[in-house]
Parts: C-alpha cells; sequence; structure tokens
C-alpha cells in the first residue's frame, strides 16, 4: 500500500494555505463517561460523552499579510477570533480530503536559534463540530450504477 505523502496535505485557515509549513496535526477525542455498577462484576463500562478536537501547525517564520501567517495568528490569538481552521489536501483537483472547523487558539511559541531559521508554532482549540468532506469520493463512486446492471446492447447493423 503506497499511502499519501504528507506534503500533499497542509492547514488553511480561512481561504490560506499556511506559509512555509513543516507540519500540521489534528487531533480527536470523544469523553468516556463511566457507566459501571456493582452488577457488571470486575469490568468497566463507558459510554460516550462530549466530542472535542484540537489541531497544531509548526512552520518557518515568514512575515505576511496572509490570513494564515504567524503575525495574523498572532493578531487572532490577541483578540480571541474564531478562525475557520482546515486540513485538505493541497491539490483541489484530486480526491477531496477536507477535515473542517471553526478554532480558537490556545498556544503559540516563537523560537528564534542562532544558526538556522526561525520557526513557530500554535495550538488552536476547536470550536464545535469537526466536520469532513472525504465521503464525498465515495458517494460520487456508490452513485454509479453496477457494470452488471446495465443491459447488454448490441448493433448488429453495421454487419
Amino acid at each position: 500500500m503506497a499511502g499519501i505523502d504528507g506534503k500533499l496535505i497542509g492547514m488553511r485557515i480561512g481561504n490560506d494555505f499556511v506559509p512555509c509549513e513543516l507540519s500540521c496535526t489534528i487531533a480527536f477525542e470523544v469523553e468516556k463517561l463511566n457507566r459501571s455498577s456493582s452488577e457488571n462484576g470486575d469490568w468497566a463500562y463507558h459510554r460516550n460523552g462530549y466530542k472535542s478536537w484540537t489541531a497544531s501547525v509548526d512552520g518557518k517564520l515568514l512575515i505576511s499579510s496572509i490570513g494564515s501567517s504567524f503575525n495574523s495568528l498572532f493578531a487572532a490569538y490577541k483578540s480571541g477570533t474564531e478562525l475557520t481552521l482546515a486540513i485538505q489536501n493541497r491539490n483541489l483537483d484530486g480526491q477531496p480530503f477536507v477535515l473542517i472547523g471553526q478554532a480558537t487558539v490556545r498556544q503559540g511559541q516563537l523560537e528564534a536559534g542562532n544558526t538556522g531559521k526561525a520557526r513557530w508554532q500554535m495550538q488552536f482549540t476547536g470550536q464545535g463540530e469537526l466536520s469532513d468532506d472525504t465521503v464525498q469520493f465515495w458517494r460520487i463512486i456508490n452513485a454509479m450504477p453496477a457494470e452488471d446492471d446495465k443491459p447488454i446492447v448490441v448493433d448488429s447493423s453495421w454487419v
């Protein structure tokens, strides 16, 4: 199985991909609530509670007016602005892969060592549902009729 190169997927904030992005991460979880009782014996039972998600991005420092650059995200951190955040494939002509939701900046970091390039990192906390458009591909495929359902048509007029 070949897999997908990480460089083909990136983080988009608003309408722009993060410039000079080195990596991006998205994590999601569901709270597990205890529903065990003495009737369960030694085994624990749980039920699902609230769902939540977080995301992070690392990049090389580039001062830019793009809405997904460090300085724009730092301004969003200071103002508490809610951002539209997506992790998606960079080639929009290919098979769709999008995880998208609203998020706010939780924390950030700027690192400028004596050698190498200055780097930054931001972490986001999701606000509400994390949606996906990955199923669109399978909806298209499954909407096509199966081959054996098509009638066999033979044009005998050319013989």
